[in-house]
């Protein structure tokens, strides 16, 4: 499964123009302010409709006066799909094909993953950030978990309407039954998800990025000392919840618990142990999509030399060769010298050429 092509129109500083890959390892060179994170996030945008880099889709446009287009044909098994996004203010249209369709429907038919400098902050980063990373993870394996979120959401907007209003308990606690199954779910999912990933993560972390002290990660519920408890937990804290006027527990509230060497990686590792670890969890869930799939999902690295060394770096690219296509975007040139096999695009200016990489 690779990505065959790119076509933009109107979209950052990218030229309207296709660029064609090729599957195993493609570079992106070229000085900074180019272009080459902006072809990642197309990238990235064309099969998810999110950027990585924004929640505002009108950053994403050159010209605010003009559509802007993104397409991309994916090679799955020898059969060729096309995805397609149309960007207005305040529009997104979706095609597969010639097709209107839904979110959902690109996460059934291919994934992508990418790791960016921003991805740290699945161990820097809020309890907010780490939820809605490891749900983005989650849905990439199975698609079905985004509706679960959405139908918890709903539930969840209600109640803090009624918090707001100061509405009586009965009426309060109807609405915390309805959303015990959906919540309960969605931690059974996330535990499971960790736990699944947990062995791969631990064995690239430190095979790859030859750190020999200990990794440890864990969900964490908040409020609530087991998922045993979770249920009726939640009814219990419904007085407390109206009282104060804001809830005190539920998968909104829940964290990531990632430990390093015994500590809280988020005070004690190093920039660039942070950007291990976080790499690592995201490798281990795409071999975990190859284990159910048979395929490996296109990996999107920006920027990936920035904070590793090079032996680091050597074993990366080793062990990417052999999984799939990577698109990796670096300043360095001097990071590809000896690896002839693979496939170089200059980046200048918005636009994105092949290159042959001479001995």
């Amino acid at each position: 499964m690779w990505i065959e092509s790119l076509r933009t129109k109107n979209f950052r500083n990218l030229n309207d123009e296709e660029v064609r890959f090729n599957q195993g390892l493609n570079w992106l060179i070229g000085p900074n302010g180019q272009g080459k994170t902006n072809c990642l996030e197309a990238i990235y945008f064309v099969m998810t409709t999110k950027s990585f880099r924004t929640s505002r889709n009108a950053d994403l446009f050159r010209d605010r006066r003009d559509t802007s287009a993104i397409q991309s044909t994916l090679v799955k098994n020898k059969a060729r799909f096309r995805f397609s996004v149309e960007l207005q203010p305040g529009k997104v249209g979706r095609f597969l094909g010639d097709k209107p369709c839904k979110p959902i429907d690109f996460f059934e038919t291919a994934v992508v993953m990418a790791f960016t400098a921003r991805d740290k902050i699945l161990v820097e980063g809020s309890p907010s950030d780490r939820r809605q990373l490891l749900d983005r993870m989650i849905a990439s394996i199975d698609p079905n978990y985004i509706g679960l979120i959405a139908r918890y959401r709903q539930i969840l907007n209600q109640c803090r309407k009624l918090l707001l209003q100061r509405n009586d308990l009965t009426t309060y606690r109807g609405f915390k039954r309805a959303a015990i199954p959906i919540a309960l779910k969605i931690v059974e999912k996330r535990q499971a998800f960790l736990e699944a990933i947990r062995v791969d993560t631990l064995e690239i972390h430190q095979s790859l990025f030859a750190e020999e002290e200990p990794l440890f990660f864990r969900y964490r519920l908040h409020n609530c000392p087991s998922r045993e408890q979770y249920a009726q937990r939640m009814l219990d804290v419904c007085a407390e919840e109206l009282l104060h006027g804001r809830g005190v527990m539920g998968p909104h509230l829940d964290d990531m618990d990632i430990r390093f060497i015994n500590h809280k990686a988020k005070h004690f590792a190093s920039s660039g142990q942070v950007r291990s670890i976080a790499l690592s969890l995201k490798l281990a869930v795409r071999n975990r999509y190859h284990e159910q799939t048979g395929f490996y999902p296109p990996l999107l690295l920006d920027d990936i030399d920035a904070e590793l060394d090079s032996d680091r770096l050597f074993r990366l690219l080793n062990y990417l060769d052999t999984r799939g296509q990577t698109l990796i975007s670096t300043s360095k040139y001097g990071t590809i010298q000896g690896r002839l096999h693979d496939h170089v695009y200059m980046v200048q200016g918005g636009c994105i050429s092949p290159e042959r990489i001479s001995e």
